[in-house]
């Protein structure tokens, strides 16, 4: 099934990206006239948010008061790193912007698209703790816990990243309703929760036939899913990397780099 899935999304993804509505690019402009409602707005940037922890996430809020309207499905996009899928679904587009400063082009952008409400982007959770009134119409929070706790080794941090997952969840839905009380909506705070990808244990006993010698000093990350090579690097690419390999060349998908995702359960360690 993983096999087939994968085979299918990427010879279709060309045209998905472009014309569905399920691409992740398109999950905030559908919540634009709950965000110019008048009532305040926290979006929360869930990154690298696994669904399987979903029922977890929507107990922890439960808990502070607050109660799920609604859930959709959406496909990141490709490939899902954060520089990819989470620039386009932050701004509504499905190219990623350039750079790594995420606050003033999220301000700008919003700010246009929602009739001049005040947009606030808060780079991480003490910045939201640091809010004790309302100064604004729509918060973005940008929330990197959990993806850094997937990012280390269990062995090293002693608890399991399902653990580590669920207290950050538990206390991410604490400080929401700290902040809801500090600027007085507790009956009027719109929560949207979003995440650019989500992350998959692959078990150690799947094959790998890729080659570490080609990936060897292009890789700086031990729990690394894509590789990004130069133009010139691609138009080398050994047969049997692209056989190992999706290809994904940044004219053909809007890309500034070009990336290799590994096929299957293969992987670049």
């Amino acid at each position: 099934y993983t096999k087939a899935y994968a085979d299918w999304l990427y010879q279709n993804y060309a045209e998905l990206r472009l014309s569905s509505p399920r691409m992740i690019y398109q999950a905030l402009p559908r919540y634009r006239e709950l965000m110019v409602s008048g009532k305040p707005n926290l979006v929360i940037l869930l990154d690298n948010f696994n669904s399987k922890f979903l029922n977890n996430l929507t107990r922890y809020f439960q808990n502070e008061g607050f109660y799920r309207e609604e859930l959709e499905y959406y496909i990141s996009m490709l490939p899902s790193c954060t520089e990819v899928s989470k620039k386009s679904l932050v701004l509504g587009q499905p190219e990623p912007f350039s750079g790594t400063a995420y606050g003033t082009i999220v301000e700008e952008t919003w700010t246009k698209a929602l009739s001049k409400r005040k947009v606030c982007y808060l780079p991480h959770i003490k910045a939201l703790r640091e809010i004790d009134k309302r100064q604004h119409d729509v918060y973005f929070l940008n929330y990197l816990p959990i993806d850094i706790a997937f990012h280390q080794d269990e062995e090293q941090v002693g608890i399991s990243h399902a653990q580590m997952t669920r207290s950050y969840m538990r206390a991410l839905a604490s400080d929401v309703r700290a902040f809801a009380q500090r600027i007085s909506a507790e009956s009027d705070l719109n929560v949207i929760i979003i995440s650019d990808h989500g992350s998959t244990r692959i078990p150690e006993e799947a094959p790998n036939i890729i080659d570490p010698k080609f990936f060897v000093k292009r890789i700086t990350d031990k729990h690394h899913r894509y590789v990004s090579i130069s133009d010139e690097e691609l138009k080398a690419l050994p047969d049997n990397i692209r056989y190992q390999c999706y290809i994904f060349e940044k004219d053909r998908f809007g890309l500034e780099e070009n990336y290799l995702a590994a096929q299957h359960y293969y992987r670049f360690i």
